[in-house]
C-alpha cells in the first residue's frame, strides 16, 4: 500500500497532511496513522491488485461510510506501507454532498450503516487469528473512536439515540488506556460521556 497526502477543497484549499515513512507494516502504519488522528481512508491510499485479490477484500454494498467499514483492516493485512509527500487526492467539500446532506431519513441510515459496518468489523477482528492482540486492540480503539466522533455531530433525537447504541455495545472497553491521557478520556467517556463531548469536540 501507498498512501498519500490530501488537500480538502472547500471555502479554502487545506492539505491534510499526514506523516511520512517508509516501508512499515501495515499494523505500525496504522498506529502511526491512528495515534496522529489521521483518518484511514479509502481514498488516501493506492493498493497492489495481487495483495487485495489475494485476500478478497470487498466493500459492502449499499451502505454509507464503506471506507470505514473496509479500510482499516485492509491496513492490518498489508506487510508493507509507504507514505509518500505527493498530493494525489483532492477532496471536495461541499455543503449539498451526499455526506454533508442533513435529511434526517439520511442521517438514520448512515448511523444504521456505521454502526452495522462497526459490528461486522468486530466480528472480523476477533476471528482473524493472523492479527496479534496489541494490534487488534489498536484496531478496536480505532473502531469505537469513530462511532464517537460519529456521534458528536449528531443532534436532538439522533444524539440520543447514537448514544444508546453505542452504549450497548460496551464502547468504553474497546478505549486504549495505555498512556495517561487516553485513561482520563476512557474513564469521562464511561462515567460522564456528555461532559466528554463538550471537552473532546
Amino acid at each position: 500500500m501507498i498512501r498519500f497526502q490530501v488537500v480538502k477543497v472547500g471555502k479554502d484549499k487545506e492539505e491534510d497532511k499526514s506523516a511520512l515513512f517508509e516501508n512499515k507494516t501495515g499494523p505500525e502504519a496504522f498506529r502511526l496513522l491512528a495515534n496522529n488522528d489521521y483518518f484511514v481512508t479509502a481514498w488516501s491510499c493506492v493498493y497492489e491488485r495481487d495483495f487485495w485479490m489475494k485476500n478478497k477484500f470487498e466493500y459492502t454494498l449499499g451502505v454509507y461510510h464503506e471506507d470505514y467499514g473496509l479500510t482499516p483492516y485492509v491496513y492490518m493485512k498489508a506487510k508493507k506501507v509507504s507514505s509518500i509527500d505527493y498530493v494525489g487526492y483532492n477532496y471536495y467539500v461541499r455543503d449539498n454532498s451526499i455526506m454533508n446532506d442533513k435529511n434526517i431519513e439520511k442521517e438514520k441510515k448512515k448511523n444504521s450503516d456505521v454502526l452495522k459496518l462497526f459490528d461486522l468489523n468486530m466480528d472480523v477482528i476477533d476471528k482473524d487469528k493472523n492479527v496479534d492482540l496489541v494490534d487488534k486492540a489498536y484496531f478496536r480503539s480505532y473502531m469505537a473512536n469513530g462511532l464517537i466522533t460519529k456521534w458528536k455531530v449528531q443532534e436532538g433525537e439522533l444524539f440520543t439515540e447514537f448514544y444508546k447504541e453505542i452504549k450497548k455495545r460496551g464502547l468504553y472497553m474497546y478505549l486504549l488506556d495505555d498512556t495517561l491521557p487516553r485513561k482520563i478520556k476512557k474513564i469521562l467517556f464511561r462515567l460522564v460521556p456528555k461532559y466528554y463531548i463538550k471537552i473532546f469536540k
